[in-house]
């Protein structure tokens, strides 16, 4: 299996198909593997590059997960783009990987042809959302299906994980971290910002992405009256629709 290094650290990454590249960034708690389906949808217009951030499924892992998380997993994918001597890349990043590559395109000028961030939280996480998330994945964490899900991302070791990304989750909000590191008034490609209304993870959907859309130049949203968290995994259908329409409206 293809590996590079980070930091210290081996990180997993693969890819498949052929054509402009496009990066598939996963959230919070899971990995690559949540991508299964669509990787193999993709490929058939795009070169799809896969990437388990440090720590996550198949990547090395970690004592702790840093507060600057989804920075730190950035510049994990920037890594990733300079061994791979990437360019004209389409970015898609659902729930925590919008954030990770919202980090990644305020960090890369030039390089990236046009971006989508599906299902995040926006510009900050409120102690109370993170309190909420901290409690229903721990409820989760008792349940069959769940474990086994979260088991199918990452191995035996998978509640120590989703531990470690509670934690994480929660000292950030108590303590206002960033999120979001660099100008995204910077950000040099068109994006789109997708979500559902009916998100039961993340209140106000539109007002966030709003909120979003006013720092980028170049912004579009698209909020779903169907579907809930992520939109890109529970709404494929639509999800692959839209996003193959905004990649090819050049």
């Amino acid at each position: 299996m293809p590996y590079f290094d980070f930091e210290g650290k081996k990180v997993f990454y693969d890819s498949l198909g052929n054509g402009y590249p496009l990066i598939l960034l996963h959230g919070n708690s899971v990995s690559s593997k949540m991508f299964d389906s669509e990787s193999i949808f993709y490929s058939k217009y795009y070169k799809v590059y896969l990437i388990d951030y440090p720590g996550h499924g198949r990547s090395e892992r970690l004592e702790s997960f840093p507060e600057d998380f989804w920075y730190y997993n950035s510049r994990a994918v920037v890594k990733l783009i300079e061994n791979e001597e990437l360019s004209d890349i389409y970015i898609v990043g659902t729930s925590g990987g919008a954030l990770v590559g919202l980090n990644v395109c305020a960090s890369l000028k030039g390089k990236v042809r046009k971006s989508i961030f599906d299902s995040f939280f926006g510009l900050r996480i409120e102690f109370e959302l993170a309190r909420k998330i901290y409690e229903s994945r721990k409820r989760a964490k008792q349940q069959i299906l769940a474990s086994a899900f979260w088991k199918s991302q990452h191995g035996d070791d998978w509640a120590s994980i989703v531990d470690l990304d509670l934690d994480m989750l929660v000292n950030v909000a108590k303590n206002n971290s960033p999120v979001i590191y660099g100008n995204l008034n910077e950000i040099d490609c068109p994006v789109l910002l997708t979500g559902s209304h009916q998100d039961e993870l993340i209140p106000d959907m539109k007002t966030r992405l709003e909120e979003v859309a006013q720092k980028i130049q170049k912004s579009e949203i698209f909020i779903s009256n169907i579907g809930k968290h992520p939109l890109m995994i529970t709404q494929k259908r639509l999800f692959r629709k839209i996003s193959l329409q905004f990649f090819d409206n050049n």
